[in-house]
């Protein structure tokens, strides 16, 4: 049997922390884009530099606010994630050392359910906050 953690449980975070979005969410900027018929794609460069804004800005930077669109695309292009190295084991081991395990992010929870569920991750998370509308992380709510 694995040793017992000193701790209870942990929160993490999803996007950058367990799972790497970054192209997944330059693809769906950019197809949420097509999608409302706009024919100027800002380069992946510069959309990289922003990925710590909101998806709803910068769409509404080049005049897309379309946040639908954006969640269907973010889902269709999931194939470009990557979870991050030695994330499975990490998280293996804490559940082998019983510690709950807990998501914190500013994606929606279906779509955070869907990420950690299409990586295998699913079984290993015991609760996922997701977006709010009106809050943002952290939240004392």
């Amino acid at each position: 049997m694995a040793k017992r953690a000193p701790f209870d449980c942990l929160v993490s975070d999803l996007d950058g922390t367990l799972v790497d979005l970054s192209a997944t969410k330059i693809a769906a900027i950019r197809g949420t884009l097509r999608r409302e018929g706009k024919r100027v794609m800002p380069p992946a460069g510069v959309l990289r530099k922003r990925l710590d804004e909101s998806p709803a800005a910068i769409l509404a930077n080049y005049g897309a606010p379309e946040m639908r669109l954006y969640w269907h695309e973010l889902l269709d292009n999931l194939a470009k994630a990557r979870v991050a190295p030695g994330v499975r084991r990490g998280l293996r081991e804490l559940r082998a050392q019983r510690v709950k395990v807990g998501i914190v992010t500013s994606l929606k929870k279906t779509v955070a359910s869907n990420i950690l569920s299409r990586f295998g991750l699913d079984e290993y998370v015991d609760c996922i906050v997701g977006f709010r509308p009106g809050r943002r992380k952290p939240s004392p709510r």
